[in-house]
């Protein structure tokens, strides 16, 4: 059940925070209090798409929070699926800013919408305008039906569900070897002369490095021999070379070693470096013979990088991706080669799925029109009580395709359509036909009451069910709701007296001026408040007989809820 509501920024709403109670919650108030931003605020927390424009004006962003007790396992596995610590209370915020973000948290970890939707799903049922719409569509009639059937037809959905997952893998299969045998033979003569391409050039990693290294040494081949020789003459080869005078000092200081340590030290590094100058001397002679300038050698590189630029423009950029490319062409090869054999197993495979999926397919069509017969009549009572005795409702069901021509999904292969007559000698038809809000209105109501012993939603809230709805119906509207109230939390914004009075709880939404501007308040009544808001609702002016009016619906209504 929802415990609290929190709003922060909403439309008229500064600040706002509503505690609900079990059983049926009523809110009221004039036209244009606010009672739709309520609603608003509901389904942002539920996580519907959100509108910039409920931020109020002048404030950068907005929040709604609420906090929810759930029952046993309802969400369990959703804890587990996105790794939110379970507990039996959860605390769901939702934040929109003037700049399009959007924020959304379970128990304060942050959630996508997708995900928030699919915990919201689970725990709370909000019936607006919009559901008035979506039982009219004939595509929406069987997840009705499903919601009717539950565990009759839940293993057999869970079965569906994974031969489907198969069957879409093993499409997915024959779909990428695809084409006519002509075709096939085309991408096989393709592959194989690229791969022929490839493995001709034998290039391997690093290779163009190497071979760019050795162009520009080979570019450069005269100065670089001019400088090699130029080095080894300065050290070796002249009169007065670097090395010979080297060896003079060397000597000189040598004479001199024996008056100083010092300087025989000297000698001694100076010996060190005259061979190790002498070792590059002749390094310097020994690479100058190694250099020379080869124009076919040059041709030869230019024309190798040209073939690693082909391959590599052609086949993804890089030696990496070359080499890749043959791989996994090879890989297509062996398969598009062995197509044959493949599609046949893979048809043989599908063949038996989708006789599998058949089978359960008419399995699933027979629980729900078995579960179907049961629906419509608890739906034909239930239509009764709300006034529509010579109503008619009937679920048809289309004939189902041969599998040959079969249409292979996870919600089967069903057809069904809600019809109904709502006077004694009319045809059935559609509901879409249905016109009258008042009629949609109370069949959605038949619905939820019908459903709500079935399904194990917590939280109920209807928003405009009494669309239409006056006089003694609304007696047996608000006696409907009453009824859910004892196994749900319900939640109900209204304009009707009769579903005011027999509330457990009841929450005036008014509108009031401060410091210029228009803000929403939400008071939950106590019993007197209670009193003149029916009275209110009524037509009265707090008038003596206006309130005792009201009085008596109350006491009325509660000795209904006592008979319930």
């Amino acid at each position: 059940m929802i415990y609290n509501l929190s709003i922060k920024n909403i439309a008229l709403i500064d600040e706002l925070n509503i505690q609900f109670s079990e059983g049926l919650n009523v809110l009221t108030g004039e036209t244009g209090a606010g009672k739709s931003i309520i609603v608003d605020s509901m389904n942002l927390a539920l996580g519907e798409r959100a509108d910039r424009d409920l931020i109020r004006t002048g404030k950068a962003n907005a929040k709604v929070e609420a906090l929810f007790y759930i029952g046993a396992d309802l969400v369990d596995d959703l804890f587990e699926k996105y790794g939110i610590a379970e507990t039996k209370e959860i605390v769901i915020s939702r934040e929109l800013s003037s700049d399009g973000k959007n924020s959304c948290r379970i128990n304060g970890t942050i959630v996508n919408l997708g995900m928030l939707k699919e915990f919201t799903d689970r725990i709370v049922d909000l019936h607006g305008q919009h559901e008035h719409q979506y039982l009219l569509q004939s595509k929406t009639h069987i997840e009705f039906v499903d919601n009717f059937c539950g565990e009759q037809t839940e293993r057999i959905k869970e079965a569906i569900h994974v031969l489907i997952k198969e069957y879409k893998s093993l499409r997915k299969d024959r779909d990428a070897i695809g084409g006519t045998p002509e075709e096939r033979e085309r991408s096989m003569d393709l592959l194989r002369y690229e791969i022929n391409e490839i493995e001709s050039a034998s290039i391997k990693l690093g290779e163009e490095q190497e071979l760019k290294d050795e162009l520009v040494k080979a570019m450069n081949a005269e100065k670089i021999a001019e400088v090699l020789h130029d080095c080894h003459k300065a050290l070796y080869s002249r009169a007065e070379s670097i090395l010979s005078e080297i060896r003079k000092i060397s000597k000189n200081i040598e004479a001199i070693s024996g008056f100083s340590d010092g300087y025989a030290s000297l000698a001694e590094r100076l010996d060190e470096s005259y061979y190790s100058l002498e070792d590059i001397a002749m390094q310097a002679q020994q690479e100058c013979d190694r250099v020379a300038y080869d124009e076919n050698r040059i041709d030869q590189i230019q024309a190798r990088l040209d073939i690693i630029y082909f391959l590599k423009r052609k086949y993804g950029g890089s030696e990496e991706s070359v080499l890749s490319y043959i791989i996994d062409a090879a890989k297509k090869l062996e398969k598009l080669e062995n197509s044959d054999r493949l599609l046949s197993e893979i048809q043989i495979k599908l063949t038996d799925l989708e006789k599998s999926l058949y089978s359960l397919y008419l399995q699933l069509s027979q629980k729900r029109k078995e579960s179907g017969s049961s629906l419509e009549k608890l739906i034909q009572a239930e239509l009764k009580e709300l006034g529509m005795s010579t109503s008619k409702f009937k679920i048809i069901y289309e004939n189902l395709p041969e599998i040959e021509k079969a249409n292979f999904s996870e919600s089967g292969l069903d057809k069904i359509e809600f019809t109904i007559s709502t006077n004694i000698g009319e045809p059935l038809k559609p509901l879409s036909k249905i016109v009258s809000g008042g009629e949609v209105s109370r069949i959605m109501l038949a619905f939820k009451n019908v459903l709500a012993r079935t399904d194990r939603i917590e939280t109920l809230i209807f928003d405009e069910i009494d669309t239409g709805i006056s006089g003694n119906m609304a007696h047996v509207v608000a006696e409907k709701l009453s009824s859910i109230a004892k196994s749900k939390q319900v939640i109900c914004v209204t304009h009707l007296p009769q579903i005011a009075a027999i509330a457990d709880a009841n929450y005036q939404i008014s509108k009031r001026q401060t410091e210029g501007k228009m803000v929403t308040e939400v008071h939950r009544l106590d019993e007197e408040g209670k009193i003149s808001e029916v009275s209110r609702l009524s037509g009265g002016k707090d008038s003596e007989n206006s309130l005792a009016h009201a009085n008596e619906m109350i006491r009325e209504a509660n000795i209904i809820k006592l008979k319930l």
